[in-house]
């Protein structure tokens, strides 16, 4: 589990479980999931724009991002094996002069979409965000 302890505090009547993930926080088989559901995602959102099979996020990048706990991950807890869901990347640049932060990679399963989690996952960040001021 990460250092710290990050619990978004929204409210899922829906069942999600959301935390922030580390390297060790996640199997191999759901760190290729998540690539999978990364580059799903910006292959449809992106269409048009990017040749085919162009991967957005690789398995050494993920891995990067994981080290760095960059990553806020939604579980669907309703499901035996609680798959993840949904993602975003978060990357706080915090020094004596300077406080921001920037998310990306904002991913949501395609069974999953158009049921406010994208919101639900920028809520999150905020959350974060103000929790490591």
């Amino acid at each position: 589990m990460s250092n710290y302890v990050f619990q978004c505090m929204i409210d899922y009547k829906d069942h999600i479980k959301c935390s922030l993930i580390g390297s060790n926080d996640i199997c191999h088989d759901e760190k290729l999931h998540l690539i999978d559901l990364v580059n799903e995602c910006y292959k449809y959102g992106e269409a048009g724009i990017w040749k085919d099979k162009v991967e957005r996020l690789t398995f050494n990048m993920l891995q990067d991002m994981l080290l760095k706990e960059q990553i806020i991950i939604f579980r669907d807890i309703t499901l035996i094996n609680q798959p993840i869901i949904a993602c975003v990347m978060v990357d706080i640049y915090y020094n004596q002069s300077i406080n921001l932060a920037e998310f990306g990679m904002l991913c949501v399963n395609e069974n999953y979409r158009k049921k406010g989690y994208g919101l639900k996952l920028i809520q999150c960040v905020e959350e974060y965000c103000i929790f490591h001021q």
